[in-house]
């Protein structure tokens, strides 16, 4: 069976797809992310590709009629989009002959669209994991082959658990191709009534809600966390980049009749603030403007407010 691999964002790719030529398989190409800001930009897995003298496709639009021609004269058996952030048109999903698959890293159908591992963190969601499943025209919403869940652990980050992910699922779907391709894989059709949807954050989705409870505060930091820039929140008309935090157990002094968003004070480990309900302490925050560290001075007293 011959494969064309679809892959735009990370390593996971990369790493499938030498998995894929370590098992024998026949890749004809590879289509990999252009970048019209950084025209040198080499994604990695094209970096793997052209040690295995496959081409390497870089099309501003996959659903460009020209590029669909030209990517159907390889006659190939299998499209395979290993995080390639893209809409498969109609006439992009009749080209191969037997059909498109995807694999997305939610537990389908719970967070259809961009950034899942992102937003499954920031609504408290215990477990995550990888789908892979047949494309059709929607967005996710083709048949489940298969899928594998792993915890989320409470202080997981964007960066930790979309690294979990991507170790997981690389083994994950080597292991289930050979099925797949011998079409012994069950097509189980999603219950649409239990989906939940999500797209890739807008500039204000990273501002802290600081009305939130506690936990949701802590939750958002989380997925807005390392290795991005981190949840965004002001002082003083200055930017501040909020990228740990922890969940205050105990009860927090003074925190009973404070604002949410005001500072309580600083501890050790960081500078305490009121939640809507709760408090978190800021373990690691930055100004945007400068670079400096907001727990390195005393530039928060107790009762400034931030959010504003």
């Amino acid at each position: 069976m011959s494969i064309v691999l679809f892959s735009y964002y990370g390593n996971i790719g990369a790493r499938v797809l030498e998995g894929l030529l370590a098992q024998g398989e026949e890749v004809l190409a590879v289509v990999a992310r252009t970048s019209l800001k950084r025209p040198d930009y080499e994604p990695p897995v094209a970096r793997v590709a052209f040690r295995g003298y496959i081409p390497v496709y870089r099309p501003v639009d996959v659903n460009d009629p020209a590029f669909v021609e030209v990517i159907g004269r390889l006659g190939a058996d299998y499209f395979i989009s290993m995080y390639s952030g893209r809409i498969f048109g109609e006439p992009l999903l009749r080209t191969p002959q037997v059909g498109c698959i995807n694999m997305h890293n939610s537990l389908l159908p719970r967070w259809r669209g961009q950034s899942p591992s992102l937003w499954g963190l920031v609504a408290g969601d215990t477990e995550g994991g990888q789908t892979i499943h047949w494309l059709d025209p929607g967005v996710d919403t083709g048949d489940i082959i298969a899928q594998r869940a792993i915890p989320i652990d409470p202080e997981d980050t964007g960066g930790t658990f979309g690294q979990k992910l991507v170790d997981m699922g690389v083994p994950f779907f080597l292991e289930t191709w050979p099925a797949i391709k011998a079409g012994r894989t069950p097509r189980a059709r999603q219950d649409d009534s239990l989906a939940t949807r999500c797209a890739a954050p807008k500039p204000e989705d990273w501002i802290i809600a600081w009305d939130r409870p506690a936990a949701g505060v802590h939750n958002h930091v989380r997925g807005f966390g390392p290795p991005s820039e981190g949840a965004i929140t002001f002082f003083q008309g200055r930017t501040i980049r909020v990228r740990r935090t922890r969940v205050v157990d105990e009860p927090a002094p003074r925190a009973d009749g404070a604002v949410p968003g005001q500072v309580l004070g600083s501890t050790g480990e960081g500078i305490l603030v009121a939640a809507g309900e709760g408090a978190i302490v800021i373990r690691e925050a930055r100004f945007e403007d400068d670079g400096a560290s907001l727990l390195a001075g005393p530039v928060l007293g107790p009762w400034c407010a931030l959010g504003k």
